[in-house]
């Protein structure tokens, strides 16, 4: 079975000769397509303009698309997974790349078909991969999205590799060859074209994409949007899907960076949190699918037992109890915490603007959450009030 070891190539120029030929194929097999390389403003034919007749697509035989996840991930487009960082976005695309690499036939409910799988990760190291894949195994086998680890397919992994040209960090220096363009000499990008092709893969992930950037700014279009293009266009000449990680904004609602990302993709998700404090179930929420119907939003549940992560998915309705029941549980916790509070001091010491001063600077409260949390606390009957000088509420344990 074929790998890939980039960093053990002694000499990379010679990598880069023998990667000349895929480039030149790829010119060969759109040239065979008839379809014209450079469209000719002088030449007034339909052909030389690059207009093509609707008549002649519809009778045209061309493959039927394909979903990687149907319904959710499209073949040869790009897809994004959008979160903030701890949330499980790494965990939920190895989860992918092991069951669609193993024979499963189920991606979070929806119908996938087995093949191989690259999972290009830029923040784990091999040894934390492999661990995790472990993990991630025995959850797959205990639900029984997949029975053994399979020896049809495989997934690959690459390990940040670190590619260099003339002393210099280059794998985003050079973007592939696009449609009316002049040929140049393999690059990064390239790369990625060979790495599907040398692996036979239909899903290519990139963990995550922002690694990928280099020097360019990712709030501005003008850079953004050429990286993205040519990943477009690689997923389009291999047919292989791209799914990238990405982080989101400062809201944590939306897509970090520029809106060209975006718009590039043909499918992009937001894992989020699922309601106020409630940090155990996620909300996978697709914000764009280019090609079918927004599937609606999933909770997930990520169960860790045993050595085993089970993503396991619940309905709306066992979310929000959930979400529910959490909030409750933070609720109570925060006036318990009020109720320790007061009972470190003597009875009426404590006036409100006090306590409350003590609750966010020593416990972490923002001023809302403390003024609620005192609010329950006496609600509760674990504290009393009273009026002191001035008409100040005094704090008191509750007898």
């Amino acid at each position: 079975m074929t790998t890939i070891q980039l960093e053990e190539t002694p000499d990379y120029q010679a990598y880069l000769d023998a990667q000349q030929a895929p480039t030149n194929a790829a010119f060969e097999r759109l040239a065979a397509t008839n379809k014209p390389v450079f469209v000719d403003a002088y030449n007034p034919t339909l052909e030389g303009l690059g207009i093509l007749k609707t008549s002649d697509l519809l009778q045209a035989n061309f493959p039927t698309p394909e979903w990687v996840v149907e319904g959710m991930i499209p073949g040869a487009e790009v897809t994004l997974l959008v979160s903030d960082g701890g949330i499980g976005k790494s965990w939920l695309l190895l989860a992918l790349s092991e069951t669609i690499a193993n024979g499963g036939r189920t991606f979070l409910g929806n119908y996938c078909a087995p093949g191989n799988v690259v999972y290009l990760d830029m923040e784990l190291d091999r040894a934390w991969y492999s661990n995790r894949v472990r993990m991630v195994d025995a959850g797959l086998l205990k639900s029984g999205v997949i029975t053994k680890r399979g020896d049809a397919f495989e997934a690959f992994y690459i390990e940040s590799p670190r590619i260099t040209l003339d002393g210099a960090a280059a794998f985003l220096d050079r973007l592939p060859t696009l449609e009316g363009e002049a040929p140049h000499a393999p690059g990064a990008f390239d790369y990625l074209k060979t790495i599907i092709t040398a692996t036979g893969a239909r899903l290519l992930i990139l963990d995550p994409i922002a690694e990928l950037w280099g020097k360019i700014d990712e709030n501005k279009a003008d850079e953004t949007s050429p990286v993205l293009k040519a990943l477009r266009v690689i997923a389009r000449e291999s047919g292989a899907a791209i799914v990238a990680a990405h982080h989101t904004n400062k809201g944590r609602i939306e897509e970090r960076g520029s809106t060209a990302i975006r718009n590039a993709a043909g499918a992009l998700y937001i894992l989020t949190w699922h309601g106020e404090g409630d940090t155990r179930t996620r909300k996978l929420e697709c914000n764009k699918l280019r090609h079918a119907k927004e599937p609606g939003a999933l909770f997930l549940d990520f169960v860790w037992q045993d050595g085993a992560l089970c993503i396991e998915q619940m309905t709306k309705a066992e979310a929000e109890a959930r979400a529910k029941d959490e909030k409750e549980a933070a609720a109570n916790l925060d006036a318990q915490t009020v109720a320790r509070v007061v009972g470190g001091k003597p009875a009426n010491t404590y006036n409100k603007s006090a306590l409350l001063k003590v609750l966010m600077e020593s416990e972490g409260m923002s001023k809302t959450q403390a003024e609620k949390a005192a609010k329950k606390a006496e609600a509760d009957d674990l504290v009393v009030t009273t009026k002191g000088a001035g008409n100040a509420t005094l704090f008191a344990l509750a007898e």
